[in-house]
């Protein structure tokens, strides 16, 4: 494959946690509180649920053959060869409002990949992984992504667990 290929990021559930931390740390920041052990720990709190959201702004593309991973606006950058690929976990997580009733997302939107998603877990030969959530990005373009990596699978996938068990 030597084409580029770009997946579009959905950012409604990292906003909505950046819009709840910030609602949750100015109360304290415009109050007499701010400077006492409580506040601080607060604030540290908050801050913390907000650079968490800030982290889920990830986006993914494929260019030759490599998927590769950005977060946190480009801070950070994983690679992956598909080539490599031995094996991948699709896995179906629920968080309708029988499992989860503090779903604050539900409020902002009633999409149903933000309550019930997929995850893949890739995992290759040189022991990385990769994680990829569906709760980030568009439906269609996961399921492109998903086709890309079982296609993948299919053609390297079992070469290169014969190669391993050949090796050991």
């Amino acid at each position: 494959m030597n084409k580029k290929i770009k997946f579009r990021s959905d950012y409604t559930f990292p906003l909505t946690i950046i819009f709840c931390g910030s609602t949750l740390i100015l109360p304290v920041l415009i109050s007499r509180y701010s400077m006492t052990t409580f506040g601080i720990l607060w604030e540290i709190c908050c801050t913390f649920i907000i650079l968490m959201a800030v982290w889920k702004f990830e986006h993914f593309e494929i260019s030759e053959d490599i998927l590769t991973k950005v977060n946190f606006g480009g801070l950070y950058r994983k690679d992956l060869n598909l080539r490599y690929i031995i094996k991948y976990k699709k896995k179906v997580t629920d968080m309708n409002h029988f499992r989860n009733p503090f779903n604050i997302i539900k409020l902002f939107c009633r999409d149903e990949k933000y309550f019930k998603f997929r995850t893949i877990k890739i995992y290759t030969t040189n022991n990385s992984t990769m994680v990829i959530n569906e709760k980030n990005m568009y439906s269609e373009d996961f399921k492109k992504l998903q086709h890309i990596i079982k296609t993948y699978q299919k053609q390297y996938g079992k070469r290169q667990h014969k190669m391993l068990l050949e090796n050991d």
